[in-house]
């Protein structure tokens, strides 16, 4: 990756947290926003006069009804709640119902009510569609061999290594887990030169909007458009429970191992919009476990976050990595990131 005012050019992995997709510049301009943890349901609340209101107020009117704080409750908290109750009828074997089997009907719908989430937000976006400048810039400053480990739904950054990253970038290998089909319009090929051997990496941790897990377990197809509407399997998308369930899963175990294999090279760690949430237990021992394992240290360190304390519980995550010798970037915006490229 090349940070041309630091004057890094050196391999390096990448972290996109939800504060990354909230400051998309296509965003700028416009009262909608990518939703937050926190805010999830607020944000969704907004878009219940667009065509997607009605499948979305479904969700908004279940969570208040059922928990009478949807303004307040934050995503993961709600739909770890749901997989517990759902686990509580099932494991005491008690009768179910329409009501409980609701629950388990909301957890399997996610994917669904993400799309539409996106769908909303690209008709409010216009002409431009969900495309991020800032995004695009970092697409343009990794390199062959780096890794992008993105914690969102969202296809923001696939579609800046589309568009930037050329034969750097091959979506049917970058993923983590070989794509079987639809990867021909995920990356641009065109003119001359070859296919980097090492493509780089985007390891979509938390699955993506744009997979198609139709065709089984172990089977990863592309969707053209990553917002369509239409059925999906519930295993596309990893819902936002404390509790993630991995191992049973042979493409999203692969991604996970992708991405520890990734972070146990490159002495650059860049990290956008996390901010490291207690809840978010899996992805912090990933961080702390593989960027120092074999003792492995950090050049630098770069995070980018307008909350100073995820600034600081980012440092206690990944201390054992850093040295006096480490230098340690902080900076509260894409912007500012975008400047050091």
């Amino acid at each position: 990756m090349k940070l041309s005012k630091l004057g890094i050019d050196k391999p390096a992995n990448v972290i996109l947290g939800a504060g990354a997709s909230r400051g998309a510049s296509c965003f700028g301009e416009t009262w909608a926003q990518s939703p937050l943890d926190a805010d999830f349901f607020n944000q969704i609340d907004r878009l219940k006069a667009t065509p997607e209101g009605a499948i979305l107020q479904e969700l908004t009117e279940f969570a208040r009804s059922e928990f009478n704080a949807a303004d307040w409750l934050g995503m993961e908290t709600f739909f770890t709640q749901l997989e517990a109750l759902d686990e509580f009828y099932t494991s005491l074997n008690i009768d179910r119902g329409p009501k409980v089997r609701f629950y388990n009907k909301v957890l399997d719908r996610y994917p669904t009510y993400l799309a539409s989430t996106f769908r909303a937000l690209e008709a409010i976006v216009g002409a431009s569609g969900l495309r991020c400048d800032y995004h695009e810039a970092l697409a343009s400053a990794v390199r062959s061999g780096d890794s992008v480990i993105s914690l969102n739904y969202d296809c923001l950054f696939d579609g800046a290594l589309r568009a930037k990253a050329g034969k750097s970038w091959n979506a049917q290998e970058g993923y983590g887990v070989r794509v079987q089909a639809g990867h021909e319009t995920w990356h641009d090929h065109s003119g001359r030169g070859r296919v980097a051997n090492n493509s780089i990496k985007l390891l979509k941790v938390h699955g993506s909007l744009n997979w198609d897990r139709g065709g089984g377990n172990g089977v990863l197809r592309l969707r053209r458009n990553p917002y369509e509407d239409g059925a999906r399997s519930k295993n596309e998308i990893i819902p936002p429970v404390w509790n993630k369930q991995i191992s049973n899963d042979e493409v999203v175990s692969g991604v996970w191992k992708a991405a520890r294999n990734a972070l146990r090279v490159g002495p650059v760690l860049v990290v956008i919009g996390y901010s490291v949430p207690d809840t978010d237990v899996l992805t912090q021992v990933l961080l702390r476990v593989a960027t120092s394992e074999s003792g492995k240290t950090l050049s630098h360190l770069i995070s980018v976050n307008p909350d100073y304390r995820a600034h600081e519980k980012l440092r206690k995550t990944v201390g054992p990595a850093l040295t006096k010798k480490s230098t340690i970037v902080e900076l509260g915006r894409w912007e500012e990131l975008c400047r050091l490229l």
